[in-house]
């Protein structure tokens, strides 16, 4: 199969990329910077691309067989756009690829009734900081 991980250089993104390759996939990372890639393999395409203008990669994506999204974004008071704004360019160039199989690793919590059936320390810790994070995320979904 032929995959295309999209934040490959991340921490969620190089383990995929690694277990794509383990499998014998053929794998193009598309990063924002290519010197972050440190897995090497036969197998394994870098492309330096932005994210969020699907001009810059939407010809990379042609004969690939699905798309990975494992990008991140942190977290901003004034509010997390980052991964709708990705996400649009990502599906509007499959779309102009006549892709269909789009995975977006996400976190847990990404729905606003399951935060409140976290661990109380999550809940009153780690879930308020990251909760601009989150909310895009569930919109993305």
């Amino acid at each position: 199969m032929k995959v295309v991980i999209f934040g490959a250089t991340g921490q969620t993104g190089m383990h995929l990329v690694q277990q794509a390759l383990d499998r014998g996939h053929q794998v193009t990372a598309m990063v924002r910077n290519p010197a972050k890639m440190t897995i090497q393999n036969e197998n394994l395409t870098t492309e330096s691309v932005d994210i969020f203008d699907k001009e810059s990669f939407s010809s990379k994506l042609s004969g690939h067989d699905v798309v990975f999204s494992c990008l991140g974004f942190p977290t901003d008071k004034n509010g997390v756009t980052g991964y709708t704004s990705a996400t649009k360019a990502i599906v509007e160039a499959m779309r102009a690829n006549e892709m269909k199989r789009f995975v977006a690793c996400h976190s847990w919590y990404t729905e606003e009734k399951s935060r409140g059936e976290a661990p109380w320390y999550l809940r009153w810790t780690l879930i308020p900081m990251i909760k601009t994070v989150l909310n895009n995320m569930r919109e993305t979904e």
